[in-house]
């Protein structure tokens, strides 16, 4: 296991833990403060589960509501999803 040292951990390196990431660096930086800041992730990237959803875009769906526009190897989900919306 590595030991990392930090004064900050966020877990979670979805759209939220990014999103507490960087405002926490912006704002320690507003006060001059040296923190270290470590975002943990159990996958192998970081914001991996964002690009399933419209385009990349964060959100659900878009003007070009299509399986072909999302990324995944399982589209028959994507479709089965989209096919809720009218």
């Amino acid at each position: 296991m590595n030991v990392v040292n930090s004064d900050i951990a966020i877990i979670g390196a979805g759209a939220s833990g990014i999103i507490a990431s960087i405002i926490a660096a912006r704002e320690l930086k507003k006060y001059n403060k040296n923190y270290n800041i470590i975002l943990l992730e159990k996958n192998k990237r970081v914001g991996k589960k964002i690009l399933i959803t419209g385009n990349g875009k964060c959100n659900i769906s878009n003007t070009n509501i299509s399986p072909k526009f999302y990324y995944s190897t399982e589209l028959e989900r994507a479709e089965y999803a989209l096919s809720k919306f009218n």
